[in-house]
């Protein structure tokens, strides 16, 4: 009786944790805020590779680089949702702006923009401080390519052959679909979850 006693316990407190473990396998994944928009420096596109960052206070959230065409994206983790977050292009404040919420909007752009009657911090302290291109720079053009990869391809919900935020958006739209045709299940495994973002992200083209 002793032995029956001791096992009834043991089921009794295993059925106490086994409905919290099951819901929190269900619980999806938290999506951050996808920020992106266009980095101009002193009235010129600013060059590829110019450091974009983000800060709270003096917590760096993230930091990425322009690319070629002039923009930046990076991702806001939503612990920061309702927070005064700080952009900065090199060492200089691009713009201020509170954190919005992911499960309320799927991205927030932002275009950075220092003025020409912006002065430089000084430099020495590790930090880069963009020089001040001469009057008759022009922003840099490119031919525009609708070539993506097959991978790329897949990933285009909107086929618009880039991969950008509209895509990002049907990707929110569709989150936790189990049907077989949604254009967001960019792995086609009949489920749109973090592994559909992970593709998304991996081929980014904004």
């Amino acid at each position: 009786m002793e032995l029956i006693s001791k096992i009834a316990a043991i089921l009794a407190v295993l059925a106490l944790f086994l409905p919290t473990v099951a819901f929190a396998v269900g619980v999806p994944p938290t999506i951050p805020l996808l920020v992106y928009g266009d980095a101009s420096l002193y009235g010129v596109t600013a060059p590829a590779g110019t450091f974009i960052t983000v800060f709270n206070g003096n917590v760096t959230i993230a930091t990425t680089t322009v690319n070629s065409a002039g923009k930046y994206y990076f991702q806001i983790p939503a612990s920061y949702v309702g927070l005064l977050l700080t952009y900065k292009i090199g060492s200089l404040v691009a713009a201020q702006k509170t954190c919005l919420n992911p499960a309320q909007y799927a991205s927030d752009k932002i275009d950075l923009i220092i003025a020409a009657s912006s002065t430089p911090a000084p430099t020495g302290g590790g930090g880069y401080t963009p020089s001040i291109p001469p009057a008759t720079t022009t922003p840099a053009t490119t031919t525009p390519t609708n070539a993506l990869t097959p991978e790329q391809q897949k990933v285009d919900a909107n086929k618009d052959n880039k991969i950008d935020v509209l895509d990002f958006n049907t990707l929110m739209i569709n989150w936790g679909s189990t049907s077989a045709n949604s254009a967001a299940d960019f792995n086609g495994d009949s489920k749109v979850d973090i592994f559909d973002f992970n593709l998304l992200m991996i081929n980014w083209t904004l």
